[in-house]
């Protein structure tokens, strides 16, 4: 059996598509889809239809669930992207979303599989301390194959005889700018991992700058923007900023907390020049 293991698309639908094709031409069986499949883009509907016909498992991930069940205040420029992504999600979208599970699992060729998105435990976000977050995952759960996502770090341990597999990231790549799956072959007394991986498309960020979504959320996107085409996460040094520019802010006024947020981004920027 083929599975295609595809986390964190952040409604990238090119990449996705690439994606697809690619696992189609590798004969894969199955379609395990690890959540953030939405949010930060503008094609959510179009990647949840998708993901809806292909999946054989598919788990919310931390953006998915905060759109379905956090509201949002769009005046303040934080909120507004996720204000955007809730407000364009359609009642197919919506439905689809609310019969997923945050964990599951399945068993074949004698191996139990958890499926998660990975943010229930914290240390899986830093490279630096994932193994602290397996041990809370082995006390957590019974299984012999844990697939996650979450951190868009492409990895393939195995610790205290278990076997964590992260796919990386077809959306939004933290790992250099190459969009990322895993295929994953099971058979009798064999277990492969494939990374398959492709450039990040030029196009995409192209047709991404003249989006509705990126004019109604400049900041924001521009974040992602960096993120894809450097393929690293300069949104964590954005809100270091952020944190030290909010010092003694009144970060419940929007005026005040937008101000802070437009300055941090031209601090941002100047950054980076």
């Amino acid at each position: 059996m083929k599975i295609a293991l595809i986390s964190d698309i952040h409604s990238n639908l090119p990449a996705l598509n690439q994606a697809i094709k690619d696992a189609q031409n590798q004969n894969v069986d199955h379609y395990i889809f690890l959540g953030d499949a939405i949010s930060d883009g503008y094609s959510d509907n179009e990647v949840i239809d998708i993901i809806s016909e292909k999946s054989y498992i598919t788990v919310l991930g931390n953006r998915d669930r905060t759109l379905l069940y956090s509201k949002f205040d769009p005046r303040f420029l934080n909120q507004k992207p996720l204000y955007t992504s809730q407000n364009n999600l359609n009642s197919d979208s919506k439905s689809y979303l609310e019969e997923l599970n945050n964990v599951e699992f399945f068993e074949y060729s004698g191996l139990r599989f958890l499926v998660i998105h990975g943010d229930q435990v914290r240390e899986l976000v830093r490279p630096s301390f994932i193994e602290n977050g397996y041990d809370k995952l082995i006390d957590m759960y019974n299984f012999d194959v844990c697939l996650f996502g979450h951190n868009h770090l492409h990895s393939d341990h195995t610790y205290s005889g278990k076997r964590f597999i992260n796919p990386g990231s077809i959306g939004i790549p933290a790992d250099g700018p190459e969009y990322k799956y895993c295929i994953l072959t099971i058979e009798d007394n064999v277990f492969d991992v494939a990374l398959r991986s492709f450039p990040v498309d030029e196009t995409y960020l192209k047709e991404f700058e003249v989006s509705t979504y990126y004019s109604e959320n400049s900041i924001w996107g521009g974040l992602i923007h960096d993120s894809i085409r450097i393929g690293t996460s300069p949104q964590h040094r954005f809100f270091q900023l952020l944190r030290k520019n909010l010092k003694d802010v009144d970060a419940t006024s929007y005026t005040e907390y937008n101000k802070v947020w437009i300055k941090t981004f031209e601090l941002y920027r100047k950054e980076k020049e």
